[in-house]
């Protein structure tokens, strides 16, 4: 999540354009429905969800507090847009670059970073798939 995270990520290395590939995931993300992405920033847990089903990245942040998270939402998104375009290409379904953003409803928590983090696990996931140290979980069901 932290290459997906930098708002400088050079999109033409090689390392990097290998990121959503199938042989790095570990499955290709043309199956998925919903692939989601947990950010941690400010000591705090947003999740970021590819939503292939309503064609949407959906944010669900807990603190409502959008302002100090939008520019690593904002890198996360594109990244990961220009990336799934690099490696899959326009799918005949979507064009991922179409993708428009929507904060969506998120209770508000009191827990521990950890506990915190698996609530948000919890909710958004069914699968969880380890992606490079990161837990990225796909999913055929939409919340």
């Amino acid at each position: 999540m932290e290459k997906l995270m930098n708002p400088m990520l050079n999109h033409s290395d090689p390392a990097n354009q290998l990121i959503l590939q199938e042989s790095n995931v570990g499955f290709s993300l043309l199956n998925a429905s919903l692939v989601k992405m947990p950010v941690f920033k400010e000591k705090q847990w947003i999740l970021i969800i590819a939503n292939f089903i309503a064609k949407f990245f959906d944010i669900m942040n807990p603190y409502y507090s959008g302002d100090i998270f939008l520019p690593t939402i904002s890198a996360v998104i594109y990244n990961f847009k220009v990336l799934f375009a690099a490696t899959y290409g326009n799918s005949s379904s979507f064009n991922i670059g179409n993708f428009e953003s929507r904060f969506v409803p998120a209770p508000k928590v009191n827990f521990s970073m950890t506990q915190e983090f698996s609530f948000f696990n919890m909710l958004a996931s069914t699968k969880v798939s380890i992606w490079r140290g990161s837990l990225i979980s796909t999913s055929k069901i939409p919340f």
